[in-house]
């Protein structure tokens, strides 16, 4: 009896052996190689090396997708190399470089930026080239295409608006100038000027002044730095967009 068992399980292990070793020879062996067919190895041209480039990469299929119709090249983008601009800062540079065109030829145009600073289209009636950083008078005239002028500072009682030149527009041009919010414009220190000072700008001149800590008729505009030099310097200033007085001396 115990042989008959020996035998039968014998006989029955070789049998499955068969099985096994047909299958992996036929079916099984053919079905593996059309897997590695369908998974088209032969098309990929990579590298081991290239491909270990993913390696330790974290981002989802959203995230790569945000690279979707980029077209700059290598050059292109390594232009951002080293900027430290924010977001508003950059978007403040392309509106002063909108109002920087020479190509206005319209007057009266109003432009407000979303950083506060607001620019107009004037036309040039000084006699001369404008130099910016200086401060020029807003006037106004009834003349088809100069209604609005900007002219030279003169004595004035509370009527006027003053601006700050953005170009170096020839006489008789139509050009931007800055009207309010921040800008750099030219401050004498002589009489020294600390920053939040109020600025006043003189009959005939074109630099602002200190008037005082306190605002007053006079003022135009207000210093956001110290300014001790004798003589003017370009600094930064915050423009007030209302009318005011200009004084002989």
């Amino acid at each position: 009896m115990e042989g008959n068992k020996k035998t039968f399980f014998g006989g029955w292990i070789m049998t499955l052996l068969v099985i096994v070793a047909s299958v992996l020879s036929m079916g099984c062996a053919g079905d593996i190689n059309s897997r590695f067919a369908s998974l088209q190895i032969s098309d990929v041209d990579a590298s081991a090396a290239e491909l270990n480039i993913m390696d330790g990469a974290t981002l989802d299929v959203d995230e790569l997708n945000t690279l979707t119709g980029i077209t700059s090249d290598v050059g292109e983008l390594n232009i951002l190399d080293g900027v430290t601009a924010t977001y508003d800062e950059i978007n403040r540079e392309c509106d002063k470089a909108l109002a920087d065109s020479t190509t206005q030829t319209r007057c009266g145009i109003r432009l407000a930026l979303e950083d506060g600073t607001v620019f107009i289209s004037a036309w040039n009636g000084t006699g001369g080239a404008l130099t910016p950083g200086k401060v020029y008078g807003v006037g106004y005239a009834g003349v088809s295409g100069s209604e609005v002028r900007i002219v030279a500072t003169a004595t004035t009682t509370f009527d006027i608006k003053t601006c700050v030149a953005y170009t170096a527009a020839a006489d008789s041009a139509i050009t931007w100038v800055q009207v309010a919010g921040i800008c750099e414009a030219y401050v004498e220190g002589t009489t020294d000027v600390a920053a939040g000072d109020f600025l006043e700008v003189l009959n005939a001149e074109a630099d602002w002044k200190k008037d005082g800590a306190a605002r007053t008729t006079v003022s135009g505009a207000v210093s956001l730095d110290a300014q001790a030099d004798n003589s003017a310097v370009r600094v930064t200033v915050f423009l007030i967009e209302e009318q005011h007085t200009i004084a002989g001396s």
